[in-house]
């Protein structure tokens, strides 16, 4: 498997596809006889029309978008959200400020849980 170095174009993207197949000795028939599941990015899904493929949505980045597009389109969640995404990227990127809260939780005896933000990245989703 390579990194695509050139424009992530449809034809590129189809091009790369084809020489993995090859690279992993696999043989289709016919081009429709298999499935690509995609994020739904337009090259990606002109790729897997040029190869006639049958196309799939990702079903993580499709309820990323659909998650994210009725939070964001609430001012009052939007703020919400964006205010506790730089809290956590504070306090991920500051050890001090990190242990600080962690000793903090400690003392009141508040349960520990791990950091979370809000994924504007949908690749993160399918990790």
């Amino acid at each position: 498997m390579q990194e695509i170095k050139e424009n992530h174009t449809g034809k590129n993207i189809k091009k790369y596809f084809r020489q993995t197949l090859d690279e992993f000795k696999i043989e289709v028939e016919r081009e429709t006889s298999f499935y690509t599941t995609t994020d739904g990015g337009t090259d990606v899904v002109k790729s897997s029309d040029l190869l006639q493929s049958i196309h799939i949505y990702c079903m993580n980045h499709f309820l990323h978008n659909i998650i994210t597009s009725v939070l964001f389109s609430n001012e009052k969640m939007k703020t919400i959200i964006t205010k506790c995404s730089k809290l956590s990227r504070y306090l991920k990127s500051s050890s001090k400020a990190k242990y600080a809260l962690l000793e903090e939780q400690k003392k009141q005896t508040i349960e520990q849980l791990k950091l979370t933000s809000f994924v504007k990245n949908k690749v993160e989703l399918c990790k």
